[in-house]
């Protein structure tokens, strides 16, 4: 009888393991990347990766929103500059979909949630890939946007306006941040949501810089250090 239940129990909990296993492989169906610096600051940031699991946005000479945005990512976390790790900041990256990164990036504990995207007019007559060039092309420039209540969403989100937008994309045309209460990883994660449209994949000048991104992505941490003063 001891035997009996013994082997009970035993086929119960073999039960029990695999179904925790296929279920956490279907919820897993990628995986992040996680990046520990030497000595950390006690910040997590969480990069978002661009349509991931999703299609694409192509803009100027056949370019991928979604490869600028792994591309960048990388480049941020552990590139070539004073990158986020080298900076102090535990660093994560999202490589599923939106919905999956914000439910990962909201387990993990992130403070600071940052989606890497590029932008696009509505209407493709709004393209500008062929010289010359107006770098006060009104479809140009880098937005930022955070939630409306997010004091400090708004204030990080300024500092990204500034220093990646202001002091180092090409395009002039808008440079703005402004609220954004709609979109998903802006909504939905508990981090400080800051959510970077750096430049416009269809005005050519902006392309070139945003492919050049071993150039300027240090930026990302730079301006996340300069609104949280250096931790």
């Amino acid at each position: 009888m001891r035997s009996n239940n013994a082997m009970r129990i035993v086929t119960v909990t073999l039960a029990v393991l695999i179904t925790f296993l296929l279920v956490g492989s279907t919820v897993a169906s990628y995986a992040d990347v996680t990046y520990y610096p030497s000595s950390w600051n006690g910040y997590k940031i969480y990069l978002s990766q661009a349509h991931i699991g999703g299609s694409d946005n192509i803009g100027c000479q056949n370019f991928s929103e979604r490869q600028g945005s792994i591309d960048l990512s990388y480049e941020a976390a552990i590139g070539a500059g004073y990158n986020l790790v080298e900076r102090g900041y535990k660093v994560r990256i999202g490589t599923g979909n939106y919905k999956e990164n914000t439910t990962s990036s909201n387990s993990w504990g992130s403070n600071y949630h940052i989606p890497l995207h590029s932008n696009a007019p509505n209407e493709s007559s709004q393209w500008d890939c062929v010289s010359p060039f107006d770098m006060d092309w009104p479809w140009s420039g880098t937005v930022v946007m955070y939630y409306s209540t997010s004091t400090h969403g708004k204030g990080m989100s300024e500092s990204f306006r500034l220093r990646v937008g202001e002091w180092s994309s090409p395009g002039r045309g808008q440079d703005v941040k402004y609220y954004n209460n709609n979109l998903w990883e802006i909504k939905y994660t508990n981090a400080y949501a800051v959510y970077l449209e750096s430049g416009f994949h269809t005005f050519k000048p902006d392309k070139d810089w945003i492919l050049g991104e071993e150039d300027w992505a240090w930026r990302i941490g730079y301006s996340i250090d300069a609104y949280l003063g250096y931790p």
